[in-house]
């Protein structure tokens, strides 16, 4: 029986690369020290970069950097990290606006007519690697590079409506974004809009 299990998982990774599942995660030694060596605020000024021109594209005004927007994203990455979860609402109930509360910060746009109050986030799940493959009973990573994660996760995002829209939104001058790796190469990003 572990020998089918086995070969079914390896067949996965052959056929479907790009679709690590949780079944398969591991504690490489070799993942966590590449996790390590990734320059998260740098791969967070990059994502920022490339959400800036897609909003360039479309004739919109670039968002500004807000560090405190950034500390808020990161906190809810970490979170997402650290206790194995994939969502905007925390495992203590909080959405995005709660949690930017608890941390002191308010978002609040008059508009004359209207008025909003609270953040929007976008979140993100992307991988340090692409693919396993195994050769002589050993596991090699195939790494993307800082460049890959960053332009795959606002591809990801420019590709679902819901997101793109966050994007896109003409009200929004400001945003955060906070990155997190797990221990078994997962990234989990937020960016967090005001």
């Amino acid at each position: 029986m572990n020998n089918v299990y086995l070969i079914l998982l390896l067949l996965s990774h052959v056929l479907f690369p790009g679709c690590a599942s949780r079944a398969s995660r591991t504690d490489s030694t070799q993942t966590q020290e590449i996790a390590q060596r990734i320059d998260l605020p740098r791969l967070e000024q990059r994502i920022h970069a490339l959400i800036n021109e897609e909003r360039r594209k479309k004739g919109l005004n670039p968002l500004k950097w807000d560090d405190k927007l950034a500390r808020i994203a990161r906190k809810h990455s970490e979170d997402m990290a650290r206790n194995n979860y994939f969502s905007h609402v925390n495992q203590q109930g909080q959405d995005p606006t709660e949690r930017a509360r608890k941390q002191h910060y308010k978002c609040f746009k008059d508009y004359g007519t209207f008025y909003t109050v609270g953040i929007a986030e976008n979140i993100f799940l992307n991988y340090l690697f692409d693919r396993i493959t195994y050769l002589n009973n050993q596991k090699i990573y195939h790494y993307l590079t800082l460049e890959e994660i960053a332009r795959s996760t606002v591809q990801g995002w420019m590709e679902s409506p819901g997101h793109r829209s966050n994007i896109l939104h003409p009200r929004y001058d400001r945003e955060g974004i906070g990155v997190a790796v797990s221990g078994d190469g997962i990234v989990y990003i937020t960016q967090d809009f005001c």
